[in-house]
């Protein structure tokens, strides 16, 4: 039985991939086998998962900082990876095509592993921000049958140099389709989306999240707030911080309600799987997050992230966001009165919202590249 094996480098290219595999035929999802390269992959849970578990502590972002690479690299990661390329090249004759999703370490690893049938699925880079090198072009030229992109001018641009390229579609736009839920929001009032993020630091960044809630929320009377719990969260665990600082939580009413904290005049919802309808019913997005910073800002919600330097200064990961994103996403200095009052702003000023929002529809493109993606899998997958 020939199978398909997915090669994937983090929590944001876990969710995309598993979207893009709910696309398969019913009969084809039995012969998939994911090995998340970095991270427990629970995006991936309803697929058979092998191969080693690399957990960095950097938990991928080690390119921040050297003292990040520097703890990854004395945690063992290097090692990890090694047996994971072990670990490919001793299953690589059962398997007919390789898919990786992410940038081009998968790519890599693959490639090293022995596999010849080979397509990406790059989510990481873009014309917009950092294209893809003179070397980058070259690896790909050899390592992959086919690139598929996140946007057209990226297509355009490979296409230039004649690699084999295309854009389908945005699959992170897929997966924030609304589908209906009954949220527990009231019919009146803006809605501000939070985004602590799915690392570690989740529970901490939500609990300064809600101090600026609590300053937003002085000249927003009625305002509202949602926030998106990463899949695996333990929302005890998410709002422990919160709690700590006098913030009272409460257990959720239903699937996708998973609890609610309540302080004051403010009622903050935890929602789960719902970021669709979340989005749909937002006006803007307090955001700390990767991938759904990105998906907020397609659906036309602008985002307000926060940096300890601000624009002038962005670490690596913020910078190549703002650079994919442009003026959909704000980055401002890491300071309560200040993020605050950029959230204010675009409440208040329709016009500047209004521009933000078409900015980050225009970069992230429209739905529908799951199924056009699955399709271009199903036709390269040999042997069917």
């Amino acid at each position: 039985m020939t199978r398909l094996l997915i090669l994937s480098n983090g929590a944001g290219e876990d969710a995309i991939a598993n979207k893009v595999l709910q696309c398969l035929p019913e009969d084809l999802k039995s012969r998939v086998v994911c090995c998340p390269l970095v991270g427990p992959g629970r995006a991936l849970s309803e697929f058979e998962i092998c191969g080693p578990r690399v957990l960095p502590p950097s938990e991928g972002l080690f390119r921040e900082s050297w003292l990040l690479a520097l703890k990854d690299l004395t945690h063992g990661v290097l090692g990890g990876h090694f047996r994971q390329l072990k670990f490919l090249r001793s299953v690589q004759s059962k398997v007919a095509l390789v898919v990786s999703f992410g940038d081009l370490f998968p790519v890599m690893l693959g490639y090293l592993a022995g596999f010849r049938r080979h397509l990406f699925v790059g989510t990481a880079k873009s014309i917009y921000h950092h294209p893809y090198s003179v070397v980058e072009r070259f690896l790909l030229r050899h390592t992959v049958d086919m690139s598929i992109v996140r946007d057209a001018a990226t297509a355009k641009e490979l296409m230039g140099y004649d690699l084999k390229a295309q854009w389908l579609g945005n699959a992170m736009m897929d997966e924030v389709q609304p589908v209906g839920l009954s949220l527990p929001f009231r019919p009146e009032g803006d809605v501000l989306t939070l985004f602590p993020g799915s690392r570690g630091k989740a529970p901490g960044v939500l609990a300064y999240q809600l101090d600026i809630l609590d300053l937003v929320e002085q000249s927003c009377p009625g305002l509202q707030a949602g926030v998106a719990v990463a899949p695996g969260t333990d929302p005890v665990d998410l709002v422990a911080p919160s709690v700590a600082k006098g913030w009272n939580y409460l257990p959720g009413t239903g699937e996708h309600h998973v609890g609610r904290l309540e302080r004051g005049s403010l009622t903050v919802h935890l929602l789960s799987a719902a970021l669709g309808d979340l989005l749909n019913r937002s006006k803007v997005a307090l955001g700390q997050a990767g991938t759904a910073n990105e998906q907020a800002a397609g659906a036309g919600v602008p985002v307000v992230a926060y940096d300890p330097r601000g624009e002038k200064g962005l670490r690596w990961y913020r910078k190549r966001q703002k650079g994919l994103l442009g003026d959909a996403v704000r980055v401002v200095r890491e300071d309560k009165a200040v993020i605050a009052a950029e959230v204010q702003l675009l409440l208040h000023d329709r016009e500047e919202h209004a521009r933000r929002a078409e900015v980050g529809l225009e970069r992230m493109g429209p739905p529908g590249g799951c199924r056009r993606m699955a399709e271009a899998i199903v036709e390269a997958w040999p042997g069917l």
